[in-house]
């Protein structure tokens, strides 16, 4: 039998979780038997990974490399990986097709589905079903889901051609709690990203759409009617929202992004920087920074003060296609970056000149944190190597420079009254030792 029949016939364990007290740096979750069935070992088959992998662009440029900062942090450690569910990837551009509602709640979308996962029971949740649709939705055959997005008790999903369907936590199991309609009926209204937000004055989630056909619309959740029709000069890949409400950064099929005004969509001030299209970004919680990503292979982070560039960061083999910063409440800030494939960084959001980096086998669907911090999920859609991978915090406490500089996006005092927290002041405190090795307590003993 051939070595790749081989390891195509290996079955993968349907949960992997690191073993307690396990020493070394890094823990593979995957447990792909490389020397046992290719004899090839995990090191050669990574390089041999990055050698064949060909990252997309769409513009020619001359190469320019960015600064690759050193991977030496160590916020998070692998926990455990489950291959029994996976998340489908339908456009090989879009990744935000996985979101983190809680601790323990994974929603994500596969195919026509939208799926709401509880890893420690095992439970699995149909939320939206779009695979056959029923006439009074309006939509000609089966949705394929483009972009998705789970917050503020509201769960969304946009289709290839401009449908969309939404449902509020909680209800029941029944046609009648999907709402459906159209963002857009343009041929070329494909669902790039969607983001829900609090409306600025009114409070009631607003849903983002990014289309393809060059407009952002905003649609209000409580009362399933468009708030607002934005055109913008390119189509719209991704946009992110600052926490007060009032900006809103987007990019696209253009090397620019645009900061515009969240209500009115008037342009604010254009960043100059990237050499190819944008497809991620992301704004801090403290509204000081913002992160853009380009299929030229760069981050740059924006100091939204002056908007000028703070520091220009380069991937490792392809741009990345997912940005996400730690929530309030969370710990030390931090920058989860996800290439399209294969890795994950995390970047130290305090000084942005180091992180720790993830690597492992398979496409990615997407990657977020868990609201209170805790952990990050990712979405592997590898066929037969795939599933959902928990990295576990493990520092809490971390501080920076002699006096000790706040790491948080807002001081402790004022975390207990911040809705974006997710937990207690006690509970805050007890987090350092939930991550606390068992070694030193039985050396002690």
């Amino acid at each position: 039998m051939h070595p790749i029949s081989g390891i195509l016939s290996w079955m993968p364990p349907s949960k992997v979780v690191r073993p307690p007290r396990y020493t070394k740096s890094s823990f593979d979750l995957q447990q792909i038997p490389w020397w046992d069935t290719l004899r090839v070992r995990r090191s050669d088959a990574r390089q041999l990974r990055d050698l064949w992998y060909i990252p997309y662009t769409n513009l020619n440029y001359s190469p320019r490399y960015a600064r690759i900062i050193p991977a030496r942090e160590t916020y998070f450690c692998e926990k455990s990986m489950y291959t029994k569910h996976k998340a489908t990837v339908v456009h090989f551009q879009l990744r935000n097709l996985m979101s983190v509602t809680s601790y323990d709640t994974v929603e994500f979308s596969r195919e026509s589905r939208l799926y709401a996962w509880h890893p420690a029971y095992d439970e699995l949740q149909c939320l939206i079903d779009l695979s056959r649709p029923g006439p009074e939705t309006g939509f000609q055959q089966r949705v394929k889901i483009s972009s998705m997005c789970s917050r503020h008790e509201i769960s969304v999903a946009g289709g290839f051609c401009g449908e969309y369907a939404l449902r509020a936590a909680g209800t029941e199991d029944d046609a009648t709690a999907v709402t459906t309609g159209f963002v857009t009926q343009n041929p070329n209204g494909i669902t790039n990203h969607i983001d829900l937000v609090r409306h600025r004055t009114a409070g009631t989630p607003v849903v983002v759409f990014a289309s393809n056909d060059k407009h952002l619309r905003l649609l209000d959740c409580e009362t399933n009617t468009f708030l607002a029709d934005q055109s913008l000069p390119w189509a719209v890949n991704c946009t992110a929202t600052s926490s007060d409400g009032r900006l809103r950064v987007a990019i696209g099929d253009s090397p620019d992004a645009w900061v515009i005004e969240a209500d009115s969509g008037r342009a604010v001030q254009t960043l100059h920087g990237h050499r190819d299209f944008g497809f991620a970004c992301a704004w801090s919680p403290d509204l000081r920074h913002i992160a853009t990503s380009n299929q030229d292979k760069t981050v740059i982070i924006w100091d939204t003060r002056m908007w000028r560039a703070l520091e220009t960061l380069e991937s490792d083999v392809a741009g990345y296609r997912s940005l996400r910063f730690s929530p309030v409440g969370g710990g030390p800030r931090t920058l989860l970056l996800c290439e399209p494939a294969d890795r994950v960084a995390v970047v130290c959001a305090q000084t942005f000149r180091s992180r720790q980096v993830h690597d492992f086998f398979g496409e990615i669907g997407g990657g977020d944190y868990s609201p209170d911090g805790g952990c990050i999920w990712v979405a592997n859609t590898d066929r037969h190597f795939g599933g959902f991978m928990q990295f576990d915090r493990r520092q809490w406490g971390q501080r920076y420079g002699p006096g000790g500089l706040p790491v948080e996006w807002r001081p402790e005092a004022l975390l207990d009254a911040d809705p974006r927290c997710v937990l207690s002041a006690r509970e805050r405190h007890l987090r350092f030792t939930w991550s606390r090795d068992d070694e030193p307590d039985d050396l002690l003993l």
